[in-house]
C-alpha cells in the first residue's frame, strides 16, 4: 500500500503542475488575442492617417 500512496503523491503532484501551466499558458493566449486585437485596431487607423497626410 505504500507504493500506491507514493504513486498517487506523484501524481497528484505532475497534475497540479500541468493544472499551473495551463494557467499561464490561458494566460499568455487571452494577452496575446488582446495584443492582436490591438494591433488590428491600429493597422486600421495607420491607412486613415496616411490618407490624411497626402
Amino acid at each position: 500500500m505504500k507504493k500506491y500512496d507514493e504513486v498517487r503523491a506523484q501524481l497528484i503532484e505532475m497534475l497540479e503542475d500541468l493544472n499551473r501551466r495551463l494557467a499561464i499558458i490561458t494566460s499568455d493566449a487571452k494577452h496575446a488575442e488582446k495584443h492582436l486585437e490591438d494591433d488590428l485596431a491600429e493597422q486600421v487607423k495607420q491607412p486613415e492617417n496616411n490618407g490624411r497626410q497626402l
